[in-house]
């Protein structure tokens, strides 16, 4: 009759109409990182200062997870070493990210990094515990070499607390390990915002890489180690309950499972795609349904999601407590739990089938009386006692023989006891107990997957600290090395100049100002300097930019790219942020000057970016800069008289509009006499400083329909970028089409196939975006 059920529930067909589980993927690579002198491996050096000051405090650790303070005279403040460990390695790190982005923006070599100092501190990790044992037995050795009654008896109780931490040492090395990667993902969290403005949040590592248990035991079977912090599982040939044996039970059972929820149109496209193409992994996802199966098993959610029908079955009892019931919500609810109940029933019948369950509950019973008899018994001997008659006669006849020789009495009575406790357990427990035993599953699934992967990474480092060895690799320009911010022993101003971006800021109207005030009897340079120059000076530092060139209504800025400067890979950038922060600061003087009923000051800025160094002239000692920059971020700056009148009469949303006064179809006019420029505390960055825009920092495109600052659909893009400072800065860029008008009244004749771009300063775009991060 039971085998009549199973084979009835296995034939049903398995359906899910919720959410598609999402697929685990921690993938990351380092292929486009040249290998070292050996042609293999990665040669990396890391910071000398980090790698001392880390020994020191791992090995602080080391004595304090051992108990060995007392022994070895040796007393630390935790604190203080914990927030130094942490504070070296997100020093490091902010190095990696810098020459990550000296790299081109190559992520590989953040990735690097990381990877690197993971391996140092693994390796650090077991050679401190070393050295631990080597204290521990120099002090052996000198009480050994005295006589004395009382030093004998010392050296006795040393040598048994020697053993004693050479018997914990998997337990030593591992909560030291977790205790040291959790600091180091900590240490790097302030990083995250720097990384994601750099690269986008999908390239970053996932945590889960480095806070994997797995990475920090030696002995991977460890079943102490398995039944704490996942499933126990069998080793031998013949124990039905392997890591593999299982895996593929549930990957096909998971491959029945038909998903009935539609494809998102971007899923549906790579699908459709990836046929035409005759991609091999499109067609064996279609013949499992489009499941990513084996992302699936490593997406710990995915349990709750298809088979947590316990937890639904109780957000159900909580909707119909509510009084504002949904009774749509609700009878949505039911359907997925019903689905879940059923796809749970088929998973819990086919491990009932293999004779697994009793297995999986007497791991779980056990767990709270396992370590009274172990040792002298292991896990597995207490597991098989509570599954298996035979292995109880035999397990018992083994403690009677171990009396003669075992000091410790071995009372089984607790563990038959237990025996019949499961034997009577009811059938809702048992469930719950399964219901953890997928959840752990998949969390060692994951973490497996996971240590594969780094583990691969891993070997592909070759922590160099010889000096032949670092001086061989930088020759051949295969050297990577991080160091901390006191070991960069260099000079910027030595650095070639690769290219520069040129800001140039024109205050509107100055001789009409400068007439006005004269005319009040009041002094146009105290103001010009109270009101225009002396702010801007006070914040052109934190852009890291320099003056060119100042004059009565007009100043010009520079901001130049060097080679191998990580704060010249943001010019562009900040170069627009700097232009934000200076129509920021004239407002909030216009403000002043409103009061006192002076004149407002109105600019417009144009930013150029050129992929080259500027040229020099020397007027004796000074030095002045000759760039085509100039001229064209002067171009950018400007603004046409009769068109800003003509808008003037008008709300217009932005500052900044791009026109052609007719077509150039000979090209005989320039555009200086095509262009008509509507530039009022507008900010237009030129194409090219845009594109180097974009390999800056991650740009987010989005196409707006925002009724209440325009009738039509805006197009920008939104990012953030580091200043010198370290603080964080938005910038939108508002893209649009150069319009032509009319050469006479500017009436809008079409669009052409230009573009022009604008870095936007209006509020209500600001709070579009933020409200989208």
């Amino acid at each position: 009759m039971t085998s009549i059920l199973q084979t009835d529930i296995f034939s049903r067909s398995l359906t899910w109409s919720g959410s598609t589980p999402v697929p685990y993927s921690a993938d990351f690579s380092l292929k486009r990182i040249m290998p070292g002198v050996d042609n293999f491996r990665y040669d990396v050096h890391l910071s000398p200062m980090f790698c001392e000051a880390a020994s020191r405090i791992v090995f602080h650790f080391i004595i304090k997870h051992a108990r060995a303070e007392k022994e070895l005279s040796e007393s630390f403040d935790w604190l203080k070493d914990r927030d130094e460990f942490k504070r070296l390695c997100r020093d490091l790190m902010l190095d990696a990210i810098k020459r990550a982005k000296m790299g081109d923006g190559e992520i590989q070599i953040d990735y690097l990094a990381q990877v690197a100092a993971c391996k140092f501190l693994i390796q650090e990790i077991r050679k401190q515990f070393e050295e631990l044992e080597t204290r521990f037995n120099n002090l052996v050795w000198e009480y050994e070499s005295t006589d004395e009654d009382e030093v004998i008896e010392e050296t006795v109780a040393l040598k048994e607390r020697l053993l004693k931490i050479r018997h914990q040492r998997n337990k030593i090395i591992t909560n030291v390990s977790k205790e040291v990667f959790q600091f180091f993902l900590e240490a790097q969290r302030p990083l995250k915002e720097r990384r994601e403005a750099n690269y986008g949040r999908d390239s970053l590592l996932k945590d889960d890489i480095f806070d994997n248990p797995i990475l920090h035991i030696e002995n991977q079977n460890d079943d102490y180690f398995m039944l704490e912090r996942y499933v126990m599982l069998g080793h031998r040939i013949d124990d039905p309950d392997r890591y593999d044996t299982i895996l593929k039970m549930i990957r096909d059972l998971l491959e029945k499972i038909k998903v009935s929820s539609p494809l998102a149109p971007k899923e549906e496209d790579r699908e459709k795609k990836g046929a035409e193409a005759g991609d091999e992994s499109t067609d064996e996802k279609k013949k499992s349904a489009g499941h990513d199966i084996n992302g699936w098993v490593m997406q710990v959610e995915t349990v709750d999601l298809l088979f947590n029908y316990f937890k639904t079955t109780d957000f159900i009892k909580e909707l119909k407590g509510r009084k504002d019931l949904n009774k749509t919500r609700l009878r949505a609810t039911e359907i997925k739990m019903k689905e879940q109940k059923k796809l749970f029933h088929s998973f819990y019948a086919k491990f009932r089938q293999k004779k697994l369950l009793g297995r999986i509950v007497a791991s779980y019973e056990m767990k709270s009386i396992y370590l009274q008899y172990c040792p002298p018994l292991v896990p597995q001997q207490v597991l098989q006692f509570l599954i298996s008659s035979s292995a109880r006669t035999s397990i018992t006849n083994y403690v009677k023989r171990l009396k003669t020789y075992y000091d410790k009495s071995v009372v089984l009575v607790p563990l038959k006891k237990m025996v019949v406790k499961i034997g009577r357990m009811d059938s809702l427990k048992r469930k719950k107990y399964f219901m953890q035993f997928l959840n752990g599953f998949f969390r060692l699934h994951r973490d497996r997957e996971n240590f594969k992967l780094l583990k691969h990474a891993l070997d592909r480092i070759n922590l160099v600290d010889d000096e032949k060895t670092i001086a061989l690799s930088k020759t051949n320009n295969t050297l990577y090395e991080f160091m901390l911010p006191q070991e960069q022993m260099f000079d910027l101003e030595t650095k070639p100049v690769t290219s520069h971006v040129i800001l140039k800021a024109d205050v509107r109207g100055a001789t009409v100002i400068t007439r006005q005030l004269r005319e009040s009897g009041l002094n146009p340079a105290s103001y010009f300097s109270l009101n225009f120059f002396n702010p801007i000076s006070e914040i052109v530092f934190q852009y890291g930019a320099m003056k060119v060139f100042i004059e009565g209504d007009a100043i010009i800025l520079a901001i130049l790219e060097r080679q191998e400067e990580e704060a010249g890979k943001y010019c562009v950038s900040r170069a627009c942020g700097l232009a934000i922060n200076m129509l920021d600061v004239i407002q909030r003087y216009n403000a002043k000057s409103k009061k006192y009923k002076l004149p407002i000051l109105e600019l417009g800025v144009g930013i150029c970016y050129q992929n080259q160094p500027p040229a020099y002239l020397l007027d004796g000692k000074k030095k002045i800069m000759i760039s085509p920059a100039i001229n064209s971020a002067d171009r950018l700056s400007s603004c046409h008289k009769k068109l800003r009148r003509t808008f003037d009469r008008n709300s217009n949303p932005f500052n900044l509009y791009v026109n052609l006064a007719g077509q150039n179809s000979d090209q005989t006019l320039s555009d200086d006499e095509i262009v008509r420029r509507y530039n009022v505390n507008g900010i237009e960055l030129n194409e090219p400083g845009f594109q180097k825009l974009a390999s800056e920092i991650d740009l987010k495109t989005m196409n707006c329909s925002i009724p209440e600052l325009h009738d039509e659909k805006i197009r920008i893009h939104a990012g953030k970028f580091p200043l010198v400072t370290g603080t964080f800065q938005q910038l939108i860029i508002r893209e649009d089409w150069v319009r032509e008008v009319d050469g006479t009244d500017f009436q809008v004749k079409g669009r052409t196939t230009r573009k022009y771009y604008e870095v936007c300063t209006n509020p209500i775009l600001s709070k579009y975006v933020k409200s989208r991060e």
